[in-house]
């Protein structure tokens, strides 16, 4: 029988008929407790308990807020902070609380965790980071208020949004907690299987710095059948989060060979197998290893428990059309960023840029800097205008979204939710065919090369979420940040000039240090070059060359320019020494003049770059050197463009937008042999080397200090560097060996 006292159930009996109470979460992990897992008790408060708080059914249902247009921020805001204000002043019955009291009060901890568990998803996993885990003292104040934050989670701003957009009715809408004991860990992490092999990933203490981003796991890849390491990659954590009075991190002093010992490796292969074997499907899991005081032994003093699991089958699957049964072409434009991608076309309107639906191909005029963070979500784009430098299509690029750019008519051709499929490789748009295949899942280039560059090979990245992932490529660092698009979605929250207003200046400071912190955790000690923000109103659709950008922008309006140089000492004085700073945009001596008189009532010194992306700067290199520049980015996009007066947003003008034109080729080498003889670093950070291979043997051969590319071009760009390298080394030794033969004609 379940045991059930006014909506309390225990994790150890419930079925699957409870899940419309207890949500999916939670019958994935009984089932699994029912099977012999190991997984911690449990008790789950289900949905009705939320309701009921609200005023009951009735009044649950009255409170739907769905009706309401959440495309308007302000509404949305508004109608989140009124439901978590309901929920944060409604009181739980006291009778009620004494009889959850009583279930919990067994269990010997200190602490508990309460996870969220959706009634509403068939899929789990679709929408990891919008519930967060909650930890609490196992004390009855402590759970109330623990109770209270998970349940407020459901209101919150993305999360209406979420459930709005996914045509989930207020109905249907509730959220059980699965209330379990909480430990400090010894590690934790993640394992999952696919078709040949068993990937486990390991982190140092609780799972936070996993789930956030902030460390690069320890991996291993198994052999399932044979229970043999494949592969073995080491990690690299500076966060280690655990348990004391509250949720607390420390530092790592020194890096271990291996988090997990032999035992405890040998233990979470035989779970993944197992459960394999069990589920007959693949699956993805969380686990945790706790201490277990009843083992006097040191290697052997260990629990191993499941915290969550999820079958690969109810995953959403991304699908393909097959390569045997060609589509016809509806719309042909410009293939601006390689892949193949289905599905349903979303038409970008004014006004509606906040009801994108993640997945969807997105369709628009052109992408402007209001629209351009909804690329993220997207699984392909299609743009009417636009080039291979387009904003969009770097983005689309960098998260390795196929794209379509300068395909005119698609507007007018394509029908809102209609399916196609969009071939970047060709520049095409198609119906999709009936034989679908699902995707291959892409695969990192690890870089397991027999060559060591000389040239250092960068990355461009504007993408916190994919930091730690992008950071395990063979890149020397970030060589090109970009704010502007990393800023996007604290700027849809709330205006830039609310922002820096007094009441909200230091908030924004404080988030703004978190995101660039984001990506200097995972590269250090590699070096990241932050791009100050290009223009000032970032969410402006006019982007201009000839509008208030880069430092121009600084010395008419210096706010944003400080409080972004505000989070960089922050951080700076947080030990990341590995944060460079480059000055956007960089038009004449005097703003470079400006910027260091800032920095330096600031009290803030760190290494200073500039764009080199003005064509003047070929004349103004040594009096830039003179003002303080300690180094240039070249940015090829808006040097090729003011060089030759054509837009590169307009597609139609690519053949006149070279950058292996012979004045731009020479005007390139002039930088770089400036730079050399003044004794500065000169990088480039434009997308010329991913257009045009042939002109890295140009850049390697003048002496170019280093190039930074989108992920996308990172494999490829690696071999043309290190052969131009070689090829440099035979001229060399040839020439040699020619001098040296007194024969040779």
């Amino acid at each position: 029988m379940v045991v059930k006292i006014n909506g309390i159930y225990d994790l150890a009996t419930i079925d699957i008929s409870q899940q419309p109470e207890v949500g999916g979460k939670a019958i994935a992990l009984s089932q699994i407790l029912q099977k012999g897992f190991p997984v911690l008790p449990g008790i789950i408060v289900s949905r009705q308990i939320l309701i009921s708080l609200l005023g009951g059914k009735d009044q649950f249902s009255a409170l739907s807020p769905f009706h309401l247009d959440f495309s308007n921020y302000e509404i949305l805001q508004n109608t989140a902070e009124d439901l978590i204000q309901k929920v944060a002043s409604a009181t739980l019955e006291e009778e009620w609380l004494n009889q959850l009291w009583e279930e919990i009060s067994t269990w010997k901890t200190s602490h508990l965790i309460l996870r969220p568990s959706p009634i509403f998803l068939q899929d789990q996993g679709m929408i990891s980071g919008l519930w967060e885990s909650q930890f609490c003292a196992c004390q009855k104040e402590d759970l109330i208020t623990g109770l209270k934050q998970v349940w407020q989670s459901l209101f919150r701003a993305q999360s209406l949004f979420y459930c709005q957009q996914q045509e989930i009715s207020w109905e249907e809408l509730g959220l059980a907690i699965i209330i379990q004991p909480a430990y400090s860990a010894i590690a934790s992490g993640t394992f999952q299987t696919k078709s040949k092999t068993l990937e486990i990933q390991a982190v140092e203490g609780l799972g936070h710095s996993l789930v956030r981003g902030e460390v690069l796991p320890e991996r291993y890849i198994i052999n399932p059948k044979t229970r043999s390491v494949k592969s073995h990659q080491p990690g690299n954590q500076t966060r280690i989060y655990h348990l004391e009075s509250q949720l607390q991190v420390s530092s790592l002093k020194e890096t271990k060979n291996a988090i997990l010992a032999p035992e405890q490796l040998l233990q979470l292969i035989s779970l993944g197998v197992t459960l394999k074997n069990t589920t007959q499907q693949n699956f993805f899991g969380e686990w945790i290893l706790i201490k277990d005081p009843s083992h006097q032994r040191q290697d052997d003093n260990f629990k191993l428990y499941l915290t969550q699991l999820k079958l690969q089958t109810s995953l959403a699957k991304t699908m393909t059309a097959s390569q045997s049964s060609p589509s016809p072409v509806i719309l042909k434009g410009i293939g601006a960023a390689k892949g193949q991608a289905t599905g349903k076309i979303y038409l970008l309107r004014k006004n509606a840029q906040a009801t994108f639906p993640k997945g969807s191909i997105l369709v628009a005029h052109k992408i402007t800097t209001e629209s351009v963070s909804l690329i993220k979500y997207a699984s392909g784009l299609i743009t009417e205008v636009g080039g291979m430098t387009s904003h969009g299509a770097i983005l689309a690029r960098e998260l390795n979204i196929p794209a379509v750019v300068g395909a005119k008519g698609a507007i007018q051709t394509l029908q809102e939710k209609e399916k196609v499929m969009i071939d970047g490789d060709k520049g095409e748009v198609l119906h999709p065919s009936q034989k679908e295949t699902q995707t291959t899942e892409p695969s990192l280039f690890v870089g397991k090369k027999n060559s060591v560059l000389a040239t250092p090979l960068m990355i461009n990245i504007s993408q916190n979420h994919r930091a730690t992932e992008i950071a395990n490529l063979p890149v020397d660092g970030v060589g090109l940040l970009r704010s502007e698009l990393m800023l996007l979605p604290l700027l849809q929250k709330r205006s830039l000039s609310s922002w820096l207003s007094p009441s909200h200046r230091n908030n924004f400071i404080q988030k703004l240090a978190q995101l660039i912190g984001n990506f200097a955790d995972p590269f250090f000690p590699r070096p990241i070059f932050y791009r100050s923000t290009d223009w000032l109103t970032v969410q402006q659709e006019d982007d201009s060359v000839f509008g208030e950008r880069g430092t121009y922008s600084y010395v008419k309006n210096p706010d944003f320019f400080s409080a972004q140089m505000f989070a960089l000492r922050h951080l700076q004085r947080q030990g990341y020494s590995n944060i460079k700073l480059i000055l956007p945009f960089v038009r004449n001596v005097e703003e470079v003049e400006f910027c260091k008189t800032l920095l330096k009532e600031m009290n803030f010194e760190c290494e200073l770059w500039m764009m080199a992306e003005v064509p003047s700067v070929v004349y103004l290199l040594e009096d830039y050197i003179k003002a303080g520049i300690q180094g240039i980015a070249i940015g090829t996009n808006d040097l090729t463009q003011l060089l030759f007066g054509v837009d590169r947003e307009q597609g139609e003008f690519r053949q006149q937008f070279n950058e292996c034109h012979p004045a731009m080729l020479k005007l390139l080498k002039s930088l770089i042999q400036t730079a050399r003889k003044e004794g500065i670093p000169c990088s480039i950070c434009g997308q010329g080397v991913s257009l045009y291979p042939e002109l890295i043997d140009y850049l390697v051969s003048w002496g170019i200090s280093s190039i930074s590319v989108e992920e996308s071009a990172v494999e490829r760009v690696y071999d043309l560097i290190a052969r131009s390298e070689k090829r440099i080394l035979l001229d060399a030794a040839r020439k040699q060996m020619h001098n040296d033969d007194p024969h040779s004609l």
